[in-house]
């Protein structure tokens, strides 16, 4: 699903699909490039899910907000259907924590440079 709705918002089709119809399917002023970066980063994300890759040394939070971002881009109903009912978050705040992963810190007070999710945030 991720990737047809990420070849979709694509540059490509901005002229083509986005202007003419595909924004209808999402609020009035939704932007596709920042959609397109959330799906894109999505469908990554699920290819590692999917090939039993580990998924909690990469911001797992972060992909969870993209979720709920393009909910809001799509229905307001459905992201206060998926803000309401979600258990992910408890899910999230309940696991073990590796600090090097979740800080970035190797020694305690030294910050190992880069992170950041991808895309255009939340």
């Amino acid at each position: 699903m991720f990737g047809f709705w990420s070849y979709l918002t694509d540059d490509l089709h901005e002229k083509t699909l986005w202007v003419p119809a595909l924004h209808t399917a999402f609020v009035q002023g939704a932007d596709r490039a920042r959609l397109h970066a959330a799906l894109s980063a999505l469908r990554a994300f699920r290819n590692r899910v999917a090939h039993h890759e580990s998924v909690f040394d990469n911001r797992p939070e972060d992909h969870r907000r993209y979720i709920v971002w393009i909910a809001r881009q799509l229905s307001p109903e459905l992201h206060a259907h998926i803000s309401h009912n979600s258990r992910l978050p408890g899910l999230l705040a309940a696991r073990p924590r590796h600090p090097v992963i979740e800080t970035g810190d190797v020694v305690p007070g030294c910050r190992v440079s880069g992170g950041g999710g991808p895309g255009g945030g939340t």
